[in-house]
């Protein structure tokens, strides 16, 4: 439609027919070919756990902001530092084995209490 509206309109019709050609390959093709890309890009760096969360980080979004700042609580902002799989899941485990001794202290705490009162 606009190729030929240009057409209709113009005297020097071949620089804006050039002009629109140009604006429509930038829209339809470019487009499509960044889409490959950034489908490709994601398949490539599955591994790097690095660039996903900065990926994160980039997008934003409430949600996705707030997921992150539990991962940095729990001890997981190290991933920032050291890529690699091997790595993150060794951090994460070590960060599951942190909350189950805690959890294990919390209820011997409870014990001792319950055997103190019983002694008094």
């Amino acid at each position: 439609m606009f190729i030929f509206f240009c057409h209709l309109k113009s005297n020097e019709h071949n620089f804006v027919c050039y002009f629109c050609v140009f604006f429509l390959y930038k829209k339809v093709y470019w487009r499509k070919g960044n889409w490959k890309k950034r489908n490709k890009k994601k398949f490539k760096n599955n591994n790097s756990w690095e660039k996903n969360y900065w990926k994160l980080i980039k997008k934003g979004g409430k949600r996705k902001r707030i997921e992150l700042k539990k991962k940095e609580e729990n001890g997981l902002d190290n991933l920032i530092r050291k890529g690699g799989k091997k790595k993150f899941m060794e951090q994460f485990k070590n960060v599951e084995k942190k909350k189950e001794r805690i959890k294990k202290e919390k209820r011997k705490e409870i014990k001792r209490k319950k055997m103190n009162d019983k002694k008094e």
